[in-house]
């Protein structure tokens, strides 16, 4: 009995068929050969055999079994498809095209192909095949402004500016409400140096709608760049009071005259004014906040600055460390404590992995009287800062005062030292550990050092000509001390209590009561921690031992 030739086709396509959708591909594949062998130039079996064969990573055998498809029997829309796409994943561009372009011409057009086509051109660099394939499907879905997007960007790769304009010129005919085109068309001009056709289209724009920012924001460049500064200021102005303008483009603005403002009064008067219309037309934006408080901190106008960055963090795209980092300063710089602790410990809790916020709240606890807590925090920030030296050198600076004011001399000495070992030359470290051996009177010799030393690094600061006179007193060496005390008081701005009180002390051990006692009254006049002690040196007119 003779076999039955499409009984044997049905049954070895349908295994493949089962085959094929349970994954065994290479088993799929020997089915469809089979039914290949049986009924040749199938169209279906031969595209099951291009695309397994491409799954299998035989691309010769993929191609061919592909283009066989596309002349065999039944061949359909997705015959086409598949033959392309696997001429595309195998990186083939030009046979892809070829593909696609037999396949416009057998077949009712859908514009998915025409695009898919005119990408396959566009990745190819052939510009002038793409334009004519977008001109193709132009015909089939009439000006869109997809197609004539894409049109006027190859014309433009082409350097064909004028057909680039034209593809404008048609949405603007095709949209006429529609501003962008104007307006991209006046950018193109002003990018090409036709700054004075850039600028019709601008003032026809502003003839219409009188507000719109972009074309305001342009021709203030325009007239700035043409000396017309007050026509320019008016554009500004406008532009930024538009609710409508991109922030980004007001910040840019803002930045700009930033730079150019220092110095310039008038410039400055309307940069902030420029500020606050950005502000209150952006008021929910951390944007506009945040480079208005960037402008008072140049005109250190602090107080201001600090309200703004704290509106700003609490704006949903605010909350960056940059902003908090800002707010900390600033606190610090102004000796706001508590706000400073508060804010601080918000900071802290926002950003865990970052050991400043840690850092200013020991600050802030330190100068609020308590050195417990503040010890606390800077270990922990300690935990956080491995490879960050400045912050740890720091962390230790501060420690070693904090134990200072427990009493506990020999972490506070293990604090400084750790400081130093990091920096050699921080004269804040070489300064407050010197003083604080002189207070107790230990290790005088390497005070003396330490003192030198930091005053050679910042000469003429009074704290640390201070602390160098009263390294020598303690050494007894008077006369000395004299001459760094008197310095001390020569440089400072507004000497302090302390300086005054150890002018006394010096003067009084050199035999000369009467200017010591002076010299202890004015510390009393101008406040001091050390009140009892000074009052009773005057009533004594002696040393306290």
């Amino acid at each position: 009995m003779e076999k039955d030739p499409d009984a044997d086709f049905k049954a070895s396509f349908w295994e493949a068929q089962t085959l094929k959708m349970t994954d065994r591909d290479r088993a799929a594949l020997s089915a469809f050969k089979r039914c290949d062998s049986i009924r040749p130039d199938q169209a279906m079996v031969l595209s099951e055999l291009a695309r397994l064969s491409h799954e299998l990573k035989d691309a010769a055998a993929a191609m061919d079994y592909a283009e066989r498809s596309l002349v065999a029997e039944g061949v359909r829309d997705w015959h086409w498809e598949e033959a392309a796409r696997i001429h595309y994943e195998l990186d083939l561009l030009e046979p892809t095209a070829d593909i696609l372009e037999r396949y416009l011409r057998q077949t009712v057009p859908k514009a998915e192909t025409f695009e898919t086509l005119a990408a396959v051109y566009m990745e190819m660099r052939d510009w002038p095949s793409a334009v004519r394939t977008l001109d193709a499907l132009e015909k089939k879905t009439g000006i869109t402004e997809e197609i004539s997007e894409q049109k006027k960007q190859l014309y433009l790769e082409m350097g064909e500016l004028e057909k680039a304009i034209e593809q404008l010129d048609r949405l603007i005919r095709a949209y006429p409400a529609d501003l962008r085109y104007r307006l991209e068309k006046a950018e193109m001009y002003a990018a090409n140096d036709r700054i004075d056709e850039a600028r019709a289209l601008w003032e026809d724009v502003l003839k219409r709608y009188p507000e719109q920012p972009v074309a305001n924001l342009r021709l203030a460049r325009y007239f700035q760049a043409q000396g017309a500064y007050d026509k320019s200021y008016s554009c500004l102005k406008v532009a930024m009071a538009s609710e409508e303008l991109d922030i980004d483009d007001k910040v840019a603005v803002l930045l700009n005259m930033y730079i150019h403002s220092e110095g310039d009064s008038a410039l400055t008067a309307a940069t902030f004014e420029l500020a606050e219309l950005t502000v209150r037309s952006a008021p929910m934006d951390a944007k506009s906040w945040s480079v208005k408080g960037d402008l008072h901190m140049r005109d250190e106008q602090f107080e201001d600055a600090y309200e703004c960055f704290a509106q700003a963090v609490q704006l949903p795209n605010g909350n960056k460390y940059e902003i908090w980092e800002q707010m900390l300063l600033l606190s610090g710089q102004q000796a706001e404590w508590s706000r400073l602790e508060r804010d601080a410990k918000k900071a802290a809790d926002r950003f865990p992995a970052e050991p400043f916020p840690l850092f200013m709240l020991g600050v802030g606890q330190m100068q609020s009287d308590a050195p417990q807590l503040a010890i606390d925090s800077w270990e922990e920030a300690l935990d956080l800062s491995f490879g960050n030296r400045f912050i740890r050198e720091q962390i230790f600076t501060n420690l070693g005062q904090a134990y200072h004011e427990l009493g506990d001399h020999e972490r506070s000495d293990q604090a400084f030292e750790k400081a130093l070992k990091l920096d050699p030359d921080n004269a804040l470290s070489l300064n407050n550990y010197a003083y604080f051996l002189a207070e107790r009177g230990e290790n005088l010799s390497q005070a003396l050092e330490m003192t030198i030393r930091s005053n050679k690094i910042d000469p003429d600061n009074p704290t640390y000509l201070d602390t160098w006179a009263w390294v020598l007193y303690q050494n007894a060496q008077y006369q000395e001390a004299l001459q760094k005390q008197e310095r001390a008081l020569v440089v400072s701005e507004e000497p302090s209590a302390d300086l005054f009180d150890h002018y006394g002390d010096i003067l009084f051990q050199l035999g000369m009561t009467e200017q010591a006692l002076k010299k202890w009254k004015r510390a009393l006049e101008l406040g001091t921690e050390d009140q009892e002690k000074i009052r009773e040196k005057i009533k004594e007119n002696e040393l306290e031992e």
